[in-house]
């Protein structure tokens, strides 16, 4: 009997807490340009870089639990970075899913935040005629700040994906947000 009261506590908590501090549930998109940079060693017995950008967006959720924490979660694309034609061609594109917790520095309608999290991605290759497939997950770290108006906030923000077969992949965006 104690843990429906228990969970009737914690549900009542998760619903008053946040509307006395001004947070809640919030849904938005950001467009922008993705960075990447990769260096293969050894391939047909050469070295090869591939550095350039590309349009890059995402749509995302996220729960502000208090004015100073929120936890966020969303889809990304990261675009596709192409070098070369023909027989030459190289291309990584990224994708994935992101979760991560921000600390938020609120200052009136102004809030600067740091995040920290993960993203489960995927990466389709291309090398000449070989093409290739590789998922994973890694850490995700980025700083960002809105002005926020009547529950709508104008976003923007810089995020680094430590993304394993990569050697520099970051996304910078321009968004909007929606809270309820």
């Amino acid at each position: 009997m104690a843990k429906p009261i228990a969970v009737a506590f914690l549900l009542i908590l998760l619903i008053a807490v946040p509307s006395v501090y001004g947070a809640g549930l919030y849904v938005g998109g950001s467009l922008g340009a993705s960075f990447a940079k990769y260096e293969w060693e050894d391939i047909d017995e050469e070295d090869f870089k591939l550095d350039g950008a590309d349009f890059a967006f995402k749509i995302f959720g996220g729960y502000k639990l208090i004015p100073f924490l929120s936890v966020e979660g969303g889809y990304r694309d990261l675009g596709k970075v192409t070098d070369g034609e023909d027989e030459d061609l190289y291309v990584a594109e990224t994708s994935g899913w992101d979760v991560e917790a921000m600390g938020i520095l609120p200052l009136g309608i102004a809030h600067l935040w740091a995040k920290a999290g993960y993203i489960f991605w995927s990466s389709d290759s291309q090398m000449g005629n070989e093409t290739g497939s590789d998922s994973g997950s890694d850490f995700m770290w980025g700083v960002g700040g809105d002005l926020s108006i009547l529950g709508i906030a104008v976003r923007v923000e810089w995020e680094k994906f430590e993304i394993e077969n990569a050697d520099h992949i970051s996304m910078f965006s321009g968004g909007v947000t929606f809270g309820f």
